[in-house]
């Protein structure tokens, strides 16, 4: 059966696929809100050591942490929003701890792209997709509960573990219902869900002052997610992969009839690219190191998503530091993203997602070169917050048109598994992401020249891969390597 072609009778991206896509991408404004909440409930606020409060004397840096590491006094923070660091005294020499707590949430997400991406092979992506959110919703509330820094941190790699799941199945499970020509709009325009996630994230810790009941309330906004089951359907892709060809066969109908379209009989015993064989056994991350074609793919994929979610992450998550008001910035960072989405778009439909993915992170680590001339240098501010957004800006291209390329240039039989792998790489850039913004002890521009290099160099390697816009997905390894 060609799934493509089927699509192409039943309606490509019709209220059918609107609905499902809409549904699932609603986490994605959620899962950007609790993966940014660092930015608000892991900054140091302003403070000053004394034995009495309020103080009667600001102190200098030196003198204050000294004054509270020689236990003389304890903090006294000037802000009336509570954070981890207010919590449990997490300054001086203990300061680099929160930044910890978020590289142990990409951890979790590393391991889950894996085991998690690989399940939803074996057990379809709508299942793994739902278990996903209920581990993030749990995590979730154990994270707003946790007596002390340990425990949050174990429940925040907890929540990443569940966010991996949802990496690897909500853009796959929408995007395998979407015809070929069709695809680049939905591809594209998913990541304006999670620029969304960073308004919602800014006005919710607004209004909310205390750290806990923030991640509470983002926890009971993913929990109610869980009761769109009955809404959303199973992949017709896996289905016909996994030779369930009758539940495919009505899924497609159904999507035809709810797109106004007649699919008739004909469509199901159409052959071509787009045709997808039933396949025995299980797939394996090996498959994707076996053949030459498949194994270049992979690993050029997963170096680009490794840096461009470096730069997108350590951007994203400095975002309040800009200056000026810590909520309007980090709004700002986050709507810088919409006109993005939008210019790729154009750029798809004019130059190729080759050249809009590779040419993206290029711009992206040449701004962050930029950057790195004007940052720490008094009056040159309004530059590097400038060059610091342009980078955001390319990044958050390049990030969106890497989902769709990915998702194009593997085949069905791996395409969980290898966006999977991907997406590990990319929470090894999110890993090294809160890390790499603690090299400012090392100097001001260190950040930015780290990253300027990696997105550099991954731009230039994804350039070599093959142009995918509007041509039919690869089903199988083998038709992967007949038409290589």
């Amino acid at each position: 059966m060609d799934i493509d072609a089927c699509l192409q009778q039943a309606g490509e991206f019709g209220p059918a696929q609107k609905r499902i896509y809409y549904l699932v991408n609603l986490m994605n404004v959620l899962a950007a809100m609790q993966t940014l909440a660092p930015a608000f409930i892991s900054y140091e606020p302003e403070w000053t050591c004394s034995s009495q409060s309020p103080p009667e004397e600001q102190q200098t840096s030196l003198q204050r942490c000294t004054a509270f590491e020689e236990g003389h006094c304890r903090p006294h923070y000037l802000s009336g929003y509570t954070t981890v660091v207010t919590e449990w005294d997490l300054v001086c020499r203990w300061s680099y701890l929160p930044k910890i707590s978020q590289s142990a949430y990409f951890v979790g997400m590393m391991f889950s792209c894996w085991s998690l991406g690989s399940l939803a092979e074996r057990i379809g992506r709508k299942k793994v997709y739902f278990l996903s959110i209920g581990l993030y919703s749990v995590f979730a509330f154990g994270c707003g509960l946790a007596p002390n820094f340990l425990i949050f941190t174990l429940f925040r790699a907890g929540m990443g573990f569940g966010d991996g799941g949802l990496a690897v199945t909500m853009y796959v499970l929408s995007m395998e219902l979407v015809g070929p020509t069709e695809r680049t709009y939905p591809g594209v325009m998913c990541q304006a869900f999670f620029a969304a996630g960073f308004v919602l994230l800014a006005c919710l810790a607004y209004l909310i002052s205390s750290w806990r009941a923030l991640i509470v309330v983002g926890a009971v906004l993913c929990f109610a997610n869980l009761f769109t089951w009955r809404m959303i359907p199973e992949s017709p892709r896996w289905l016909m992969l996994k030779g369930r060809v009758a539940e495919a066969r009505q899924l497609l109908t159904w999507i035809a009839k709810r797109n106004g379209k007649h699919l008739l009989e004909s469509a199901f015993e159409l052959k071509g690219p787009g045709k997808v064989q039933p396949q025995s056994g299980s797939v394996s991350i090996l498959d994707l190191l076996k053949g030459k074609t498949i194994r270049l793919r992979t690993t050029i994929l997963s170096s680009h998503w490794c840096a461009v979610s470096l730069v997108y992450y350590a951007l994203s998550l400095s975002a309040g530091d800009l200056g000026g008001n810590r909520y309007f910035s980090f709004v700002f960072s986050g709507l810088v993203e919409i006109p993005s989405y939008v210019l790729t778009i154009v750029a798809l439909n004019r130059w190729g997602i080759r050249l809009t993915n590779s040419g993206s992170l290029l711009a992206a680590g040449a701004f962050c070169l930029l950057c790195a001339g004007f940052v720490g240098r008094g009056g040159a501010e309004h530059f590097s917050i400038g060059f610091s957004l342009a980078g955001k800006f390319a990044a958050s291209a390049s990030f969106a048109a890497a989902y769709l390329y990915a998702v194009e240039l593997f085949p069905t039989q791996v395409r969980n598994l290898g966006v999977g792998v991907c997406s590990l790489s990319a929470r090894i850039g999110g890993i090294a992401a809160p890390l790499i913004l603690l090299t400012d002890k090392w100097g001001a521009p260190v950040p930015m020249l780290v990253m300027g290099t990696m997105a550099l160099t991954a731009g230039a390697l994804s350039s070599v891969l093959p142009e995918t816009l509007n041509k039919p997905l690869p089903e199988t390894l083998a038709e992967l390597d007949l038409h290589s």
